[in-house]
């Protein structure tokens, strides 16, 4: 019982483990796409050219949309059956954006991977991390990480 319990336990945290890799591969080309932008807008001849300032409002406009985090939240849902849920009946107060970053931090994320699929800084990060614990008056005592594997 025991083993089964360990092999299913080592399952999940090889699926986890796929899915931080997939969404650190988005999080890498998104990043790279973000320079892309800051090189061509930094270029003052290329603001001249109306195609190019179109294709950057799409590209800007892609990096914003949350598709990715939709199928993100499918694909851990379908590893972590219910968890989100669990943690929005626990935590109402918690927005989207909190439910994003906790995810991420479930998945045992480092701050710096965590900045990168949000693309902001890795302060930034840290602090989302500290007003989340705030929000959710966290003991000083506990992790968030172990907070979050015992819901």
């Amino acid at each position: 019982m025991k083993s089964e319990q360990e092999l299913l336990q080592k399952e999940i945290e090889l699926k986890n483990k796929k899915l931080s890799a997939r969404a650190l591969y988005h999080s890498g080309r998104n990043q790279l796409i973000n320079n892309l932008l800051l090189t061509i807008e930094n270029i003052p001849e290329l603001s001249k050219v109306p195609a190019l300032n179109t294709q950057i409002k799409h590209l800007k406009n892609y990096l914003r949309s949350d598709n990715e985090w939709e199928t993100f939240v499918f694909h851990f849902e379908e590893i972590n059956p219910g968890f989100l849920g669990r943690l929005r009946k626990l935590h109402p107060e918690l927005t989207s954006n909190d439910m994003r970053y906790i995810a991420y931090i479930y998945m045992n994320l480092t701050t710096k991977e965590i900045s990168n699929l949000l693309n902001i800084t890795i302060y930034a990060s840290k602090k989302r991390k500290e007003r989340i614990i705030s929000k959710i008056k966290l003991p000083n005592d506990i992790t968030l990480y172990s907070y979050l594997s015992n819901i």
